[in-house]
């Protein structure tokens, strides 16, 4: 076993991380090899094929069983149609307080739903104990439709620590803890108070494992440095209780309701030539005007439907290629799909103009993300925070060098990301 000291300050987050995608297991060996041993979980990550890719890691190479720190998480109940037959059989013989949120969106800290959870998470991950198990954002309790929310709140998560001790008493678990995107102001509506929590942990035994908080930290999203407890914000609060801090969402920043991620892409940039770019969305444009002006008896052109005034007005100015791809699923593959719908030949003449200016659509939208990203760097730097050899090691070495955050978490999904970052992997040491 691992103990607490011994770390990586840079852990892997499986958020986006599947035992289905042969990648992730490769990213997942290419991390540990090069020294990750922290490994964040959870059982609704991926519908629970997150956990099956740490299983299915450590089956394949068992020498690293005891060499991670494996978190996991509880608290979110699959949707109905994600339900196995045992879980459904397990629900219908118990009879447990679930919250329910929406229309097929339910949550518990029934000690008897995280009992049940649990053993699944042993059975997926492949060891008889996990090293942390965090409640996965108890303040969803507040949102219940159901259940009398702050009457009921801490209460639950009472029980739920109170259990939570028996498995550490059994070695199923050695900490426990709160991940929570609601933990930095306990006056704010929808929050959770962390002096309540280590209080609630002090009442079931002094000597108590409640050592782990995990919440969102980024350059733009610092609640967690205000000073919101008696004047000590929530990280001051942390390190005085003796409580283990892990900041997740490091580049994914929300900036005024729309997503900023921190990164950059010289490597992708380096050879793309933004006059092709023009020439694509050039030629694309007059193969759909050709065609529309085919259906309307030249009485309509590409610039009276909304779909290509949208494209032109918009295809170098995306910010990110998840945002080219909803653009180009939600508008231009359904609206080309109709155009063409009785002129399969003139369709496959299409498609590769389509993929062409669809690439070069994602190539702006590289270009524009590391020049956002460039320029936030520079104001960055500008309040004494340190460069380093790209993006992500900044965010990480400021995180955890400028703003003492214990541990960070990062999304490496491909061993390219991994192999980025090798030579410089942050120890606590």
């Amino acid at each position: 076993m691992l103990d607490v000291q011994s770390l990586s300050s840079v852990g892997v987050g499986t958020y986006r991380m599947s035992s289905s995608q042969p990648v992730h297991f490769q990213a997942l060996k290419t991390a540990v090899e090069h020294g990750y041993n922290l490994i964040d979980t959870a059982t609704n990550y991926c519908a629970g094929t997150a956990e099956e890719l740490i299983g299915d890691f450590i089956q394949a190479h068992p020498q690293y069983r005891d060499q991670l720190f494996l978190i996991s998480k509880v608290g979110y109940l699959p949707t109905r149609a994600a339900r196995s037959a045992a879980l459904v059989a397990f629900l219908q013989k118990q009879d447990m307080a679930i919250a329910q949120i929406a229309d097929d969106f339910e949550y518990s800290l029934d000690p008897a739903f995280i009992a049940y959870q649990l053993e699944q998470s042993l059975a997926k991950v492949g060891r008889d104990y996990l090293d942390v198990y965090l409640l996965h954002n108890p303040e969803r309790f507040l949102q219940s439709q159901n259940l009398n929310q702050y009457t009921d709140l801490y209460p639950a998560i009472a029980q739920a620590f109170a259990y939570l001790e028996t498995q550490v008493a059994q070695g199923k678990i050695r900490y426990y803890g709160v991940s929570s995107n609601h933990l930095f102001d306990p006056t704010a509506a929808g929050s959770l108070d962390c002096q309540r929590l280590l209080q609630i942990a002090q009442s079931i035994q002094a000597d108590h494992h409640f050592k782990f908080i995990q919440f969102p930290f980024n350059f733009k999203e610092r609640e967690a440095l205000a000073p919101h407890y008696q004047g000590q914000s929530l990280l001051e609060l942390a390190k005085a209780n003796g409580l283990v801090t892990i900041g997740n969402r490091p580049l994914n920043m929300d900036d005024n309701g729309l997503e900023f991620r921190l990164v950059t892409h010289e490597a992708a940039l380096e050879n793309w030539d933004a006059s092709k770019a023009s020439s694509s969305l050039e030629a694309f444009v007059a193969a759909v005007d050709e065609q529309i002006k085919v259906l309307t008896d030249q009485q309509q052109t590409a610039q009276d439907f909304e779909p290509m005034v949208l494209l032109q007005q918009h295809f170098a100015n995306f910010q990110g290629r998840e945002a080219v791809a909803r653009f180009f699923q939600a508008q231009i593959v359904p609206f080309v799909g109709v155009l063409f719908e009785e002129d399969p030949d003139g369709w496959q003449r299409l498609q590769p103009l389509q993929q062409a200016v669809e690439q070069q659509a994602h190539y702006h939208a590289l270009h524009n993300q590391t020049q956002r990203t460039q320029t936030f760097l520079g104001q960055v730097q500008q309040e004494g925070i340190p460069l380093q050899a790209n993006s992500v090691l900044t965010a990480c070495h400021a995180y955890i060098h400028h703003f003492k955050l214990d541990h960070v978490l990062l999304g490496l999904r491909k061993p390219a990301y991994v192999q980025a970052l090798q030579r410089h992997l942050i120890h606590t040491s």
